[in-house]
């Protein structure tokens, strides 16, 4: 340790060598200034005891502004194997969180900032879900600064995502139906596809209903994943384009791990495919020759180029086919998913096999819509026991009458 008298008998500043630099390695030395030698002494000693304990020198870190930490964060996270749609989203909810605390220097922000942030987020109309998402981001770039000694705590520890309290109204209002096609809607929906549906419109949709995979899952498929003599498809991947654009995209994983899974279909629907892939592999043999051509073995693809469908395309066209029909609830391939949630309940499936099937870990639309049709069952075997049991009562009563006359 050396030390230096500033002022005469009035201001010393010691200085040592404390630990390294957490982040860059580099040599960081620790000085502090008392009215004596002692006392500058000792205040060094008890900053490089507080280095060793936490690893953090406030003196380094107190003008590191969030933005810069974010930024950090986000070299490190690309790194771990993340699609670049996950990254990407990240990408913007880091900006969002920069327009509120970007300039902040992370040594200042305390939960009460961070709650205020997420509070106003609320009250200007963001929904739980993406509160919940854009929480996340903040909360592994906070824990990203504690794993490399850069703040002691995570800020965002103990905040709550705020919920809105339904009125009663509200509640009426919610149609939970309105997330899938009843049986009759389904049925006049997949026959306007059959009569009215432009090329693979068909075999698209009847694979969405009866199978319940997303729309990027299906456009994915290879058919290597389809088994004809076991009557399965296999998900074990997704289609996804920045720009939307059928010549520049990428096949990445599934939304979770969850998600691979092998689903037994119906044979029809798999009749249904061999005939699509009979008529596909002839349009190929026409286009054998032309370099444009390119042949990934996509189960739907473009009849001229081979290049895959994304899935904003079939979006287009289930609106199309919306207006052929008299179905009046908003067009969404997603529909299709949860209408086979609806339709594995009604055929006596349990939740968990459900989520199993439809490759979900957790989900609330998948829990509403089986909630919803479950009731629904419930009803029907009350009225089915009134059908069988209701004479007892009946004549339970009369006998009763009969006795009191």
């Amino acid at each position: 340790m050396h030390c230096k008298e500033l002022i005469r008998g009035k201001k010393w500043v010691c200085v040592a060598d404390g630990p390294k630099d957490p982040v860059t390695g580099e040599r960081n030395q620790v000085s502090r200034r008392a009215k004596t030698k002692a006392m500058a002494m000792e205040k060094v000693r008890v900053a490089i005891d507080q280095l060793k304990k936490t690893g953090i020198n406030q003196k380094l870190v107190k003008n590191i502004k969030f933005s810069e930490l974010a930024t950090l964060w986000l070299e490190d996270y690309k790194l771990t194997g993340i699609k670049n749609s996950t990254f990407n989203t990240r990408v913007s909810e880091v900006k969002l969180l920069n327009t509120f605390i970007g300039q902040m220097p992370i040594t200042t922000i305390e939960l009460r900032h961070y709650q205020t942030l997420i509070n106003s987020l609320f009250k200007k109309g963001y929904k739980p879900s993406s509160l919940r998402n854009f929480n996340a981001t903040a909360n592994m770039i906070f824990n990203f600064a504690v794993r490399n000694k850069l703040l002691p705590v995570n800020p965002t520890q103990g905040m709550f995502i705020p919920k809105k309290i339904k009125t009663v109204e509200e509640i009426e209002k919610e149609v939970i139906p309105d997330k899938f096609f009843e049986r009759h809607e389904l049925e006049e929906f997949l026959m306007t596809a059959t009569k009215h549906g432009l090329l693979y419109d068909m075999e698209f949709f009847h694979l969405g209903a009866f199978g319940g995979f997303r729309s990027g899952e299906i456009c994915a498929l290879k058919w290597t994943d389809v088994n004809f003599e076991a009557n399965t498809v296999r998900i074990t991947k997704s289609i996804y384009s920045p720009t939307n654009n059928m010549r520049v995209y990428e096949i990445t994983p599934p939304k979770t791990y969850n998600s691979i899974r092998e689903v037994t279909m119906d044979p029809g629907i798999m009749d249904m495919l061999m005939k699509h892939k009979i008529d596909q592999d002839y349009l190929k043999r026409q286009f054998s020759g032309d370099p444009n051509y390119v042949d990934h073995n996509f189960v739907f693809c473009r009849p001229t180029t081979g290049h895959p469908y994304l899935s904003g395309f079939f979006g287009g066209r289930m609106e199309r086919l919306m207006k052929k029909s008299a179905i009046t609830k908003h067009a969404s391939p997603h529909l299709l998913r949860h209408t086979h949630v609806s339709m594995l309940t009604e055929a006596g499936a349990d939740l968990n096999y459900i989520m199993d099937r439809v490759g979900h870990k957790d989900a609330k639309v998948t829990r509403d819509v089986y909630t919803h049709v479950s009731k629904g069952m419930k009803k029907t075997i009350s009225d089915n026991l009134h059908q069988q049991f209701g004479d007892i009562i009946s004549n339970s009563i009369s006998e009763r009458n009969a006795e009191e006359m």
